[in-house]
């Protein structure tokens, strides 16, 4: 499994961006509970954040700014929202065996309805 926060560690004026991502983690968690420890949240240099689910694509994601990000997350949480729709998976609490029957390419990951 990939790590779930991916930070450089090495430079301490990041801890504010690390605490973001965690608090990004926790409100895709608690959205979605049955895709959590599948989320993965990079910051990058710029206050760019790039999050994936590595069980719908590690490839596919969205990207905010970090500067855009709510208090609530409610940014996040919505585009965690509209991630999940583009692979056709309800929003409304999506079970295993809903995304165990969605149609997968060669590699193994989600086709995304594009």
């Amino acid at each position: 499994m990939l790590p779930q926060i991916i930070a450089d560690t090495t430079d301490p004026l990041r801890a504010t961006e690390r605490h973001l991502a965690g608090q990004m983690l926790e409100a895709l968690n608690r959205s979605y509970p049955a895709l959590s420890r599948h989320w993965c949240v990079q910051i990058n240099p710029g206050g760019v954040c790039t999050i994936t689910n590595s069980l719908l694509s590690g490839r596919w994601g969205f990207v905010l700014h970090a500067a855009k990000i709510d208090p609530e997350m409610r940014a996040v949480v919505r585009a965690g929202g509209e991630l999940l729709e583009r692979y056709r998976v309800s929003r409304a609490r999506p079970t295993m065996d809903q995304l165990r029957s969605l149609p997968r390419d060669r590699r193994g990951e989600l086709i995304p309805d594009m």
